[in-house]
């Protein structure tokens, strides 16, 4: 496939391949359109460990896992690809991640085993698991615009 099979209306926000396919993004929402061998990649392909992996065990993770073990005094593993890439894409910057960890109201989410650190002001949100066998901490995802506590979310003192 080529760039000109794709037509994009951008008073509609939508883009039309000829085979008919039809994507409808909102006006604030960016698209992306990646290829491999002529074949148009969609979210779940490009979120594979080829997009994960420029993510995990560059100067980014080794710089926030450092962040976190000085300012916190705990035990952090390296941020992991799917952290460092939900950061990335939410524009969330590492001393974001810290500041909501250190000044953010904490939530057990018993569903998903996490600790959540939540910062109203910012709408950030940072979800933290804690390995037992290896006696540490570490960044599960990063959430941003979330404007109130998730319904499963207990508060902790």
């Amino acid at each position: 496939m080529a760039v000109s099979d794709i037509n994009v209306h951008a008073s509609e926000y939508q883009i039309e391949e000829n085979g008919g396919l039809d994507y409808r993004l909102s006006p604030a929402q960016p698209f992306q359109i990646d290829f491999e061998n002529d074949q148009i990649i969609d979210r779940e392909k490009r979120s594979g460990t080829t997009v994960i992996g420029k993510y995990h065990h560059n100067n980014r993770t080794k710089s926030l896992k450092n962040k976190l073990k000085q300012r916190f005094e705990k035990k952090y593993k390296e941020p992991n690809g799917h952290a460092m890439q939900r950061a990335f894409e939410r524009g969330i910057s590492d001393d974001d991640i810290v500041n909501t960890i250190e000044h953010g109201n904490k939530y057990k989410d018993p569903i998903n085993n996490s600790t959540i650190h939540y910062l109203a002001t910012t709408g950030i949100a940072v979800a933290e698991g804690y390995d037992v066998a290896q006696n540490e901490y570490f960044l599960k995802t990063v959430m941003s615009n979330v404007s109130k506590p998730g319904s499963n979310w207990e508060p902790i003192s």
